[in-house]
C-alpha cells in the first residue's frame, strides 16, 4: 500500500496482430476503461519498438524538427492532453550505441568523438591511481547482449568520465587534446538524464527550477544542430524524433502539474517502460 505498485490491465499479441490503427485503438481504449475507475491517464510510456512509433504516428504524434508533436486530445479530461513518451533508458543506450558505430557527432558547438571514450579507458588501465575506476572495456566496447545493458551506457554518460576527460587532456596525453567537446556533451548528457530520473523529493522539479531550463535549452540544442544540413547527429534520425517527443512531453506534464498545484515532479515516473519492471 505505501510501495510504488505496477498493475498490468491488458495483453495482446504483436507479432502482425497488432498494427498501428489496432494498437492505437488498444491504447485508447485501455485509457477510457482506467478512467471508469478513476485513474487519470496524463501520459502513454513505451520503448522504441517500430509497432510503437507507428502506432504514435497514428494518432498524429511525431519528433521531426519542423512540426513536432508530443501529444494529443485527451478523450476523457477536457482540459488535459495525452502525452507520449519513449523509454529512456532505451534512448541513453541507443545513443551509446549509435556513437559507438559512427565514431563521431555534433551537437551545438561540441564535436564529439567516441574514440576519446575508448582511450581514457586504455589510460586508466596503465594509471597507477585511476580517475574513473568503474570504467573498463565493457562500458567502451560492449559485445552482444552487454549493447542492451542500460547500467553501462549510463555509467559511461556520466560526471565521472566528464571529469576524467578534463584530468587527462591537461596532462597533454595523446588522444586528449581535442577531448574539451566531447566532455562537455558527456556532462550535458548526464545532466539531462539525472533531471528525467528524479526519484526522491529532494530531486523533484519544482516550480521555475533551473532544471528545467536545462531541458529547454537541450532540447533548442537539438533543434540547432539538425537544422545543419549533412552534420552527423549523436544519434539515430529515430531516435533523435523519439528524444524530442519525450522532453516536450516531459516539460509540458511538469508545466500541467504545475498548474494543477504538485509541488513537484519526480520524473522517474515516466523515464521507463513499466513492463520491464514487473
Amino acid at each position: 500500500m505505501f510501495e510504488p505498485w505496477i498493475q498490468p490491465v491488458a495483453a495482446y499479441a504483436n507479432k502482425g496482430a497488432a498494427p498501428d490503427w489496432i494498437l492505437a485503438k488498444i491504447v485508447l481504449r485501455t485509457v477510457l476503461q482506467l478512467h471508469q475507475y478513476g485513474a487519470k491517464v496524463l501520459a502513454v510510456i513505451s520503448d522504441g519498438a517500430g509497432s510503437n512509433k507507428f502506432m504514435w504516428t497514428h494518432l498524429g504524434v511525431n519528433g521531426k524538427p519542423e512540426d513536432p508533436k508530443c501529444k494529443i486530445e485527451h478523450p476523457c479530461l477536457p482540459d488535459a492532453s495525452l502525452h507520449f513518451i519513449c523509454d529512456v533508458p532505451h534512448i541513453r543506450k541507443c545513443i551509446r550505441n549509435h556513437l559507438m558505430k559512427h565514431k563521431y557527432a555534433q551537437i551545438g558547438n561540441n564535436q564529439v568523438s567516441y574514440e576519446h571514450y575508448v582511450r581514457l579507458c586504455e589510460a586508466e588501465k596503465k594509471a597507477n591511481i585511476r580517475v574513473v575506476p568503474k570504467l573498463t572495456e565493457y562500458h567502451v566496447k560492449p559485445q552482444a547482449l552487454l549493447k542492451m545493458n542500460v547500467r553501462l551506457a549510463t555509467q559511461l554518460f556520466s560526471r565521472s568520465v566528464a571529469i576524467g576527460l578534463k584530468v587527462y587532456r591537461p596532462q597533454r596525453v595523446a588522444g586528449f587534446s581535442d577531448s574539451a567537446g566531447t566532455e562537455a556533451f558527456t556532462e550535458l548528457l548526464n545532466d539531462v538524464f539525472d533531471i528525467l530520473n528524479a526519484k526522491v523529493p529532494a530531486a523533484g522539479i519544482r516550480r521555475d527550477s533551473p532544471k528545467i531550463k536545462v531541458l529547454e535549452d537541450f532540447l533548442k540544442m537539438m533543434d540547432d544542430t539538425e537544422s545543419i544540413p549533412n552534420l552527423e547527429q549523436f544519434a539515430s534520425t529515430q531516435i533523435m524524433e523519439s528524444f524530442r517527443v519525450t522532453l516536450m512531453s516531459v516539460l509540458s506534464l511538469i508545466e500541467f502539474l504545475h498548474s494543477r498545484g504538485v509541488s513537484y515532479v519526480l520524473t522517474a515516473s515516466l523515464n521507463q517502460d513499466p513492463l520491464e519492471v514487473i
